[in-house]
């Protein structure tokens, strides 16, 4: 392995590639965030794009792979608005939101930017077709009634949400450093489907977390029917991997 780099070096990349220099890891808390004038070579089909409109996480899941990446930085709304008319241009039809936490733009900005606003602007961008919003975090208070509003009403957005849940079980989603409880996540998906009917909701789940037994398991699997959930990546966690996670942590100072 010549180079360990992150994100938070991203744009030093072709610099890092040209030195010799025995230092090999370049790991450092990620402070890059492209924006609109960031040269971009799409690799996706060429009627849809991805658009990233937020770096970092501010949560603490124990069961995420890099929890010193606590910080969120964010696009401003002029400047996501501008790279989405960029791409309008390149013949992008579909434009699918993408960060850590969707649901979360605009905490960092703190001038009143918020999701909803966000997508009012995309919409209005010429050329688009589809809007698509991946990884929105399940908390309530992030699924206002207008952004909600906004999505049923606006024909450019897809109803479709990527919602990871991760489990349904409230003493796996508290070994795990979620900051919702089997209850609010119920309430949360009766409120979408209310407000978007026939809406298609996706998620991702963990059937194999450190410490799980068969009781949370089966609430898992009754949450899965009930609510007719597309499922996709459900991760089976290899236990001696993840040994050094806080998750096994907690477990074992708990024996």
């Amino acid at each position: 392995m010549d180079l360990f780099v992150g994100t938070g070096t991203f744009q030093k990349l072709p610099l890092l590639l040209g030195q010799k220099s025995k230092k090999k890891s370049h790991l450092l808390k990620p402070a890059f965030l492209y924006d609109e004038e960031t040269p971009r070579l799409l690799s996706t089909p060429a009627s849809m794009a991805y658009l990233k409109i937020a770096e970092g996480c501010s949560r603490d899941a124990r069961s995420a792979p890099y929890k010193d990446q606590r910080t969120l930085s964010e696009q401003e709304t002029r400047s996501v608005l501008e790279e989405a008319r960029k791409l309008a241009d390149q013949g992008i039809k579909e434009l699918i939101l993408i960060a850590q936490d969707t649901t979360a733009y605009g905490e960092d900005l703190r001038d009143g930017t918020h999701l909803e606003k966000l997508l009012k602007g995309l919409v209005n961008v010429e050329g688009l077709r589809w809007i698509r919003i991946l990884y929105a975090y399940p908390r309530e208070d992030y699924f206002t009634d207008g952004l909600l509003e906004t999505m049923a009403k606006e024909e450019k957005i897809c109803p479709y949400i990527d919602l990871p849940i991760q489990h349904i079980d409230d003493e796996i989603l508290k070994r795990m450093g979620r900051r919702t409880k089997s209850q609010e996540i119920r309430r949360l998906l009766t409120k979408i489907r209310r407000f978007i009917p026939g809406v298609a909701l996706r998620t991702s789940l963990i059937v194999g977390f450190p410490g799980r037994r068969r009781t949370n398991s089966n609430r898992f699997s009754t949450l899965s029917r009930r609510l007719n959930l597309i499922i996709l990546e459900p991760s089976n966690i290899p236990r001696k991997k993840e040994q050094l996670r806080s998750a096994f942590l907690t477990r074992s100072l708990k024996r």
